[in-house]
């Protein structure tokens, strides 16, 4: 396992690098359409069933895509 390693630390700290990058820049994109959609549901209540379907679809898709991957 050490030698594994030992040979391609290049490209696990680049794959690390990039794997880093795109989790924080997913959690980025998911704060700001979070806090979107609170603020329209915190000026027009009336909007929570929309919200709640649009956070409902979010979660849908993305289980299924991972379910997909496998």
């Amino acid at each position: 396992m050490t030698e594994f390693i030992a040979a391609r630390w290049q490209d696990i700290l680049f794959r690390s690098y990039q794997h880093t990058s795109l989790v924080i820049q997913s959690v980025t994109v998911a704060l700001i359409i979070a806090l979107a959609i609170a603020i329209f549901v915190a000026q027009r209540p009336r909007g929570a069933a929309l919200a709640n379907a649009l956070s409902s679809l979010g979660l849908t898709l993305t289980t299924l895509a991972y379910a997909h991957r496998r």
